[in-house]
Protein backbone atom coordinates (compact mmCIF):
# COMPACT_ATOMS: atom_id res chain seq x y z
CA UNK A 1 0.00 0.00 0.00
CA UNK A 2 2.86 2.29 0.82
CA UNK A 3 4.29 1.98 -2.53
CA UNK A 4 1.42 2.33 -4.50
CA UNK A 5 0.97 5.48 -3.35
CA UNK A 6 4.19 6.77 -3.27
CA UNK A 7 4.08 5.55 -6.74
CA UNK A 8 1.02 7.09 -7.44
CA UNK A 9 2.40 10.14 -5.24
CA UNK A 10 5.36 9.97 -8.18
CA UNK A 11 3.76 9.85 -11.14
CA UNK A 12 1.03 12.84 -10.68
CA UNK A 13 3.67 14.94 -9.88
CA UNK A 14 6.01 14.04 -12.74
CA UNK A 15 3.13 15.20 -14.65
CA UNK A 16 2.52 18.26 -13.30
CA UNK A 17 6.16 19.59 -12.73
CA UNK A 18 5.93 18.95 -9.12
CA UNK A 19 9.73 18.08 -8.19
CA UNK A 20 9.43 18.92 -4.33
CA UNK A 21 6.60 15.86 -4.23
CA UNK A 22 8.23 13.71 -6.34
CA UNK A 23 11.26 14.09 -4.16
CA UNK A 24 10.10 13.10 -1.16
CA UNK A 25 8.15 10.30 -2.78
CA UNK A 26 10.75 9.21 -4.34
CA UNK A 27 13.05 9.13 -1.31
CA UNK A 28 10.49 7.29 0.70
CA UNK A 29 10.03 4.84 -1.97
CA UNK A 30 13.85 3.96 -1.82
CA UNK A 31 13.75 3.87 1.45
CA UNK A 32 11.12 1.35 1.89
CA UNK A 33 12.13 -1.10 -0.70
CA UNK A 34 15.96 -0.78 1.16
CA UNK A 35 14.36 -2.40 4.11
CA UNK A 36 11.94 -4.70 2.45
CA UNK A 37 15.51 -6.46 0.02
CA UNK A 38 17.03 -6.31 3.19
CA UNK A 39 14.52 -7.89 5.58
CA UNK A 40 13.38 -10.83 2.73
CA UNK A 41 16.69 -10.75 0.31
CA UNK A 42 14.89 -11.79 -3.24
CA UNK A 43 11.49 -9.93 -3.72
CA UNK A 44 9.55 -8.51 -6.60
CA UNK A 45 10.77 -5.57 -7.40
CA UNK A 46 11.39 -4.66 -11.78
CA UNK A 47 7.74 -6.59 -12.46
CA UNK A 48 6.04 -5.08 -8.88
CA UNK A 49 3.13 -2.75 -8.72
CA UNK A 50 1.84 -3.24 -12.18
CA UNK A 51 -1.13 -5.14 -11.44
CA UNK A 52 -3.45 -2.42 -13.63
CA UNK A 53 -0.59 -3.78 -16.40
CA UNK A 54 -1.38 -7.33 -15.74
CA UNK A 55 0.89 -8.14 -14.17
CA UNK A 56 0.21 -10.11 -11.71
CA UNK A 57 2.72 -12.52 -10.80
CA UNK A 58 5.62 -10.45 -10.48
CA UNK A 59 9.48 -12.74 -10.46
CA UNK A 60 11.68 -12.06 -8.18
CA UNK A 61 14.52 -10.15 -8.26
CA UNK A 62 17.99 -10.51 -6.68
CA UNK A 63 18.49 -8.86 -3.81
CA UNK A 64 22.00 -7.67 -5.27
CA UNK A 65 20.20 -6.22 -8.39
CA UNK A 66 17.86 -4.57 -6.74
CA UNK A 67 20.54 -2.57 -4.41
CA UNK A 68 22.27 -1.62 -7.93
CA UNK A 69 19.10 -0.13 -9.13
CA UNK A 70 18.54 1.65 -6.14
CA UNK A 71 21.71 3.13 -6.18
CA UNK A 72 21.07 4.14 -9.32
CA UNK A 73 17.41 5.94 -8.03
CA UNK A 74 19.24 7.39 -5.71
CA UNK A 75 21.87 9.22 -8.02
CA UNK A 76 19.30 10.25 -10.05
CA UNK A 77 17.14 11.77 -7.36
CA UNK A 78 19.71 13.84 -5.82
CA UNK A 79 20.11 15.62 -8.99
CA UNK A 80 16.75 16.94 -9.33
CA UNK A 81 16.29 20.56 -9.90
CA UNK A 82 14.60 21.41 -6.29
CA UNK A 83 14.65 25.15 -7.79
CA UNK A 84 11.57 26.84 -6.69
CA UNK A 85 10.12 23.54 -5.85
CA UNK A 86 7.88 23.04 -2.64
CA UNK A 87 6.28 20.35 -0.98
CA UNK A 88 2.80 21.58 1.28
CA UNK A 89 3.40 21.85 5.12
CA UNK A 90 0.35 20.48 6.20
CA UNK A 91 1.25 17.19 4.28
CA UNK A 92 4.59 16.61 5.40
CA UNK A 93 4.65 15.20 9.16
CA UNK A 94 7.86 14.35 8.75
CA UNK A 95 9.65 17.96 7.79
CA UNK A 96 6.76 20.06 7.55
CA UNK A 97 7.87 21.36 3.80
CA UNK A 98 11.45 21.79 4.87
CA UNK A 99 13.16 20.31 1.41
CA UNK A 100 16.73 21.50 2.64
CA UNK A 101 16.08 19.13 5.65
CA UNK A 102 14.55 16.17 2.92
CA UNK A 103 17.93 16.52 1.17
CA UNK A 104 20.21 15.77 4.44
CA UNK A 105 17.25 12.51 4.55
CA UNK A 106 18.36 11.71 1.01
CA UNK A 107 21.96 11.96 1.43
CA UNK A 108 21.56 10.20 4.64
CA UNK A 109 19.42 7.50 2.64
CA UNK A 110 22.56 6.70 0.20
CA UNK A 111 24.92 6.83 2.73
CA UNK A 112 22.83 4.37 4.11
CA UNK A 113 22.90 2.45 1.48
CA UNK A 114 26.63 2.63 0.80
CA UNK A 115 27.50 0.95 4.07
CA UNK A 116 24.94 -2.13 3.98
CA UNK A 117 27.28 -3.24 1.25
CA UNK A 118 30.35 -2.95 3.27
CA UNK A 119 31.34 -6.65 4.20
CA UNK A 120 31.23 -7.04 0.50
CA UNK A 121 33.47 -6.87 -2.54
CA UNK A 122 31.88 -3.88 -4.30
CA UNK A 123 32.31 -1.45 -0.78
CA UNK A 124 35.10 0.89 -1.69
CA UNK A 125 35.44 2.85 1.75
CA UNK A 126 36.96 5.72 0.22
CA UNK A 127 34.68 6.64 -2.11
CA UNK A 128 32.25 6.41 0.92
CA UNK A 129 34.37 8.50 2.77
CA UNK A 130 34.76 11.17 -0.13
CA UNK A 131 30.52 11.03 0.03
CA UNK A 132 30.52 11.89 3.73
CA UNK A 133 32.67 14.77 3.46
CA UNK A 134 31.54 16.38 0.41
CA UNK A 135 27.52 16.31 1.87
CA UNK A 136 25.46 17.08 4.52
CA UNK A 137 23.46 14.58 6.56
CA UNK A 138 20.60 15.03 8.98
CA UNK A 139 21.09 16.24 11.93
CA UNK A 140 17.28 16.30 13.34
CA UNK A 141 15.35 13.02 13.14
CA UNK A 142 13.27 12.25 10.38
CA UNK A 143 10.22 11.01 12.35
CA UNK A 144 6.68 12.03 13.17
CA UNK A 145 5.96 13.76 16.23
CA UNK A 146 3.95 12.12 19.21
CA UNK A 147 1.74 15.00 19.51
CA UNK A 148 -0.26 14.07 16.28
CA UNK A 149 -1.63 10.79 17.62
CA UNK A 150 -4.59 10.46 19.42
CA UNK A 151 -3.89 7.67 22.14
CA UNK A 152 -7.49 7.16 22.56
CA UNK A 153 -9.18 7.26 19.48
CA UNK A 154 -8.31 3.13 17.48
CA UNK A 155 -6.63 3.43 14.59
CA UNK A 156 -5.12 6.88 15.27
CA UNK A 157 -2.61 5.59 17.97
CA UNK A 158 1.53 4.95 17.73
CA UNK A 159 1.16 1.72 15.61
CA UNK A 160 2.93 -0.23 18.58
CA UNK A 161 0.26 1.35 21.18
CA UNK A 162 -2.48 0.25 18.16
CA UNK A 163 -0.88 -3.36 19.11
CA UNK A 164 -1.34 -2.84 22.66
CA UNK A 165 -4.13 -1.34 22.93
CA UNK A 166 -6.21 -2.20 20.49
CA UNK A 167 -6.83 -5.95 21.41
CA UNK A 168 -3.50 -7.55 20.85
CA UNK A 169 -4.09 -10.44 23.70
CA UNK A 170 -0.33 -11.63 23.26
CA UNK A 171 1.25 -8.33 23.50
CA UNK A 172 2.35 -8.51 27.55
CA UNK A 173 4.18 -11.97 26.61
CA UNK A 174 5.64 -11.30 22.94
CA UNK A 175 6.56 -8.23 23.17
CA UNK A 176 8.83 -8.13 25.50
CA UNK A 177 12.18 -7.79 27.60
CA UNK A 178 15.01 -10.18 26.22
CA UNK A 179 17.41 -11.42 28.39
CA UNK A 180 20.81 -10.54 26.67
CA UNK A 181 19.61 -7.11 26.25
CA UNK A 182 18.01 -6.16 29.58
CA UNK A 183 21.40 -8.29 30.95
CA UNK A 184 23.41 -5.71 29.13
CA UNK A 185 21.69 -2.37 29.65
CA UNK A 186 21.50 -3.49 33.87
CA UNK A 187 25.25 -4.92 33.99
CA UNK A 188 26.46 -1.36 32.91
CA UNK A 189 23.99 0.82 34.45
CA UNK A 190 22.76 2.18 31.51
CA UNK A 191 20.36 4.71 32.57
CA UNK A 192 18.01 4.12 28.78
CA UNK A 193 16.61 0.78 30.71
CA UNK A 194 14.44 1.91 32.59
CA UNK A 195 12.64 4.44 29.59
CA UNK A 196 12.29 1.25 27.70
CA UNK A 197 10.91 -1.32 30.36
CA UNK A 198 8.78 -1.60 33.38
CA UNK A 199 10.26 -3.67 35.96
CA UNK A 200 8.85 -6.94 36.32
CA UNK A 201 7.92 -7.40 39.69
CA UNK A 202 9.62 -5.37 43.38
CA UNK A 203 11.06 -8.72 44.25
CA UNK A 204 13.21 -9.60 40.89
CA UNK A 205 13.88 -6.03 38.80
CA UNK A 206 14.91 -6.38 35.69
CA UNK A 207 14.50 -9.33 34.14
CA UNK A 208 14.21 -10.77 30.52
CA UNK A 209 13.25 -13.95 28.59
CA UNK A 210 15.73 -16.17 26.62
CA UNK A 211 15.64 -14.35 23.48
CA UNK A 212 13.00 -15.91 20.66
CA UNK A 213 11.44 -18.41 23.42
CA UNK A 214 8.76 -16.11 24.93
CA UNK A 215 6.57 -18.56 25.92
CA UNK A 216 9.14 -20.95 27.98
CA UNK A 217 8.24 -22.43 31.42
CA UNK A 218 11.52 -21.79 32.70
CA UNK A 219 12.84 -18.31 33.84
CA UNK A 220 15.74 -17.25 32.57
CA UNK A 221 17.53 -16.98 36.26
CA UNK A 222 17.76 -20.45 35.79
CA UNK A 223 15.51 -20.97 39.06
CA UNK A 224 12.39 -23.89 38.60
CA UNK A 225 10.11 -23.59 36.05
CA UNK A 226 7.54 -21.54 36.50
CA UNK A 227 4.30 -20.63 34.44
CA UNK A 228 3.45 -17.46 36.37
CA UNK A 229 7.11 -16.37 35.55
CA UNK A 230 6.96 -12.06 35.06
CA UNK A 231 9.34 -10.61 32.58
CA UNK A 232 10.27 -6.70 31.92
CA UNK A 233 7.33 -5.10 28.89
CA UNK A 234 8.25 -2.50 26.93
CA UNK A 235 7.42 1.08 27.53
CA UNK A 236 5.38 2.36 24.50
CA UNK A 237 4.06 6.06 25.34
CA UNK A 238 0.98 7.70 23.71
CA UNK A 239 3.16 10.40 22.74
CA UNK A 240 6.03 8.08 21.67
CA UNK A 241 7.66 9.89 18.23
CA UNK A 242 7.53 7.18 15.22
CA UNK A 243 11.35 7.68 13.91
CA UNK A 244 11.81 7.17 10.29
CA UNK A 245 15.74 8.06 9.95
CA UNK A 246 17.25 8.52 13.26
CA UNK A 247 20.53 11.55 14.07
CA UNK A 248 21.73 8.75 15.99
CA UNK A 249 21.84 6.11 13.11
CA UNK A 250 23.32 8.75 11.12
CA UNK A 251 25.96 9.53 13.80
CA UNK A 252 26.99 6.11 13.52
CA UNK A 253 26.79 5.22 10.31
CA UNK A 254 29.25 8.36 9.60
CA UNK A 255 31.28 7.14 12.71
CA UNK A 256 31.69 3.63 10.96
CA UNK A 257 32.97 5.37 7.53
CA UNK A 258 35.95 7.01 9.40
CA UNK A 259 36.54 4.32 11.69
CA UNK A 260 37.26 1.61 8.75
CA UNK A 261 39.25 4.86 7.29
CA UNK A 262 41.53 4.57 11.02
CA UNK A 263 40.34 8.12 11.53
CA UNK A 264 39.95 7.48 15.47
CA UNK A 265 39.49 11.26 16.07
CA UNK A 266 36.78 11.82 13.96
CA UNK A 267 35.18 7.96 14.15
CA UNK A 268 34.97 9.07 17.96
CA UNK A 269 33.22 12.12 17.81
CA UNK A 270 30.36 10.93 15.59
CA UNK A 271 30.06 7.95 17.71
CA UNK A 272 29.89 10.11 21.11
CA UNK A 273 27.32 12.39 19.08
CA UNK A 274 25.49 8.99 18.61
CA UNK A 275 25.41 8.10 21.88
CA UNK A 276 24.06 11.55 23.33
CA UNK A 277 21.64 11.75 20.33
CA UNK A 278 19.84 8.37 21.75
CA UNK A 279 20.41 9.70 25.37
CA UNK A 280 18.29 13.05 24.62
CA UNK A 281 15.87 10.92 22.69
CA UNK A 282 15.05 9.54 26.12
CA UNK A 283 14.95 12.70 27.98
CA UNK A 284 18.58 12.01 29.70
CA UNK A 285 20.70 15.07 30.14
CA UNK A 286 23.38 13.10 31.82
CA UNK A 287 25.81 11.87 29.63
CA UNK A 288 28.44 10.15 31.89
CA UNK A 289 27.89 6.62 30.06
CA UNK A 290 29.34 7.64 27.01
CA UNK A 291 31.69 10.56 28.53
CA UNK A 292 33.42 8.27 31.33
CA UNK A 293 31.46 5.19 31.55
CA UNK A 294 31.24 1.97 30.34
CA UNK A 295 30.18 3.39 26.70
CA UNK A 296 33.21 6.05 26.54
CA UNK A 297 34.78 5.48 23.10
CA UNK A 298 38.09 3.30 22.60
CA UNK A 299 40.55 3.54 19.98
CA UNK A 300 41.04 0.08 18.30
CA UNK A 301 41.32 -2.44 15.48
CA UNK A 302 38.88 -1.48 12.72
CA UNK A 303 36.62 -4.18 14.27
CA UNK A 304 36.90 -3.52 17.40
CA UNK A 305 35.73 -0.13 16.61
CA UNK A 306 32.66 -1.16 14.50
CA UNK A 307 31.76 -3.48 17.44
CA UNK A 308 31.62 -0.36 19.58
CA UNK A 309 29.09 1.70 17.55
CA UNK A 310 27.29 -1.19 16.62
CA UNK A 311 26.71 -2.02 20.15
CA UNK A 312 25.54 1.15 21.41
CA UNK A 313 23.64 1.28 17.54
CA UNK A 314 21.90 -1.52 19.15
CA UNK A 315 20.85 0.30 22.37
CA UNK A 316 19.83 3.51 20.94
CA UNK A 317 17.36 1.37 17.99
CA UNK A 318 15.15 -0.47 20.87
CA UNK A 319 11.76 1.05 20.72
CA UNK A 320 12.28 2.94 18.04
CA UNK A 321 14.41 1.12 15.27
CA UNK A 322 13.43 -2.71 15.89
CA UNK A 323 14.15 -3.17 12.48
CA UNK A 324 17.50 -1.97 11.94
CA UNK A 325 18.56 -4.29 15.04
Amino acid sequence: GVLADLDKIKTVAAETGENGNYFVAEALSIFTWQIMTDLWGNIPYSEALQGGNGIVSPKFDNSEDIYTDLMARMNALLEVNLNDAQVAEEYDFIYAGNLAKWVEFANSLKLKLMLRISETPGYNNAQTLAFVEANDFLTTSAKIDGSVWSDGQEGKRHPMREFEAGGASYFSTNVIACKNFIDYLNNNNDPRIDRLFKIADAKVGYRGAFFGDFDSKEKSDGSTSDDQVKYCTVRFDGDMDLMIMSDWEVNFYISEVYARAGRHDEAKAYYEQGVKSSLAQHGISDFSIVENGYAAWKDGSTEEEIKQIGMQKWVANANYQHIES
